[in-house]
């Protein structure tokens, strides 16, 4: 069992630089022969657990871990770890159980394909138009004999609002506000004239200000990688972070939001 602590108070990251976790475990130590213990036996020395041929016995672990993330595909791993097994194990009467440590070091390698963020097709925004128009308004029809119909020049667009919320302590978005960011990406390619805020919170009945700060930039962040992948210059897109300084809902979890609106 391993307890990740950098994910435990600092949220899950897949591009965090450093890791580190605890674990604990249980398992069998399998023993052959023990001819070296016999040999002292026979010049003497005191061994009141000597044991031959083959022995099973349950041993303890337990340890600290870390990984550091050098890039995509590679990464070190740091790992203290202790094992603790049955006195008999080393056929000497101590009292006490017997202790073994260990100190590793060692390059993990990730062949073939690494992650990648799952996309999901865009929607199209439609305007919605009035069912009605004043007859002065309504442009002319080409039944009309001897008239082509008008063509009006298009209205400025209408600002568009996404609320685009998150789960505690993520910046991951789920597949029903990623529809969301979609339909802000249709929106700004329709209209290539406007920019878009990103303003991103966290909510303050949780974390402190530091992490509450980190994760609303991280929000942020998330939001704006899927305009820039989607074609939106970058120079459209501005961000603020607030963290908890300010809650825009009365309800504590919409306040782990990123809330998009455009200008």
């Amino acid at each position: 069992m391993r307890l990740d602590l950098t994910s435990l108070f600092g949220g899950y990251s897949a591009t965090r630089p450093v890791s580190v976790g605890l674990f604990a475990g249980g398992g069998a130590n399998m023993a052959w022969d023990n001819g070296e213990a016999c040999t002292l036996k026979t010049h003497g020395y005191e061994l009141p657990y000597l044991w031959t041929e083959h022995k099973l016995r349950a041993v303890g672990s337990a340890g600290v871990d870390a990984n550091i993330r050098l890039s995509d595909r590679v990464s070190l791993g740091l790992e203290l770890n202790a094992h603790i097994i049955n006195d008999h194990f080393n056929s000497k009467k101590a009292g006490n159980a017997d202790w073994m440590f260990n100190a590793l070091a060692g390059v993990r390698i990730n062949l073939g394909k690494t992650r990648r963020a799952k996309t999901v097709p865009a929607t199209v925004v439609v305007p919605v138009q009035s069912a009605e128009q004043p007859a002065e308004q309504r442009p002319i029809t080409p039944d009309q004999p001897g008239v082509r119909p008008e063509v009006k020049p298009e209205k400025k667009a209408d600002r568009i609002r996404e609320d685009i919320f998150f789960a505690i302590s993520s910046a991951q978005l789920t597949p029903q506000e990623q529809a969301k960011v979609n339909n802000l990406v249709a929106f700004l390619k329709q209209h290539t004239s406007m920019k878009v805020t990103l303003q991103g919170y966290a909510d303050k009945g949780t974390g402190n200000a530091d992490i509450n700060m980190a994760y609303s930039k991280q929000r942020v962040a998330a939001v704006k990688a899927i305009l820039l992948n989607a074609g939106i210059a970058e120079s459209r897109i501005l961000t603020e972070a607030h963290g908890d300084t300010w809650q825009p809902f009365r309800e504590n979890d919409k306040n782990r939001v990123c809330i998009c609106i455009s200008e």
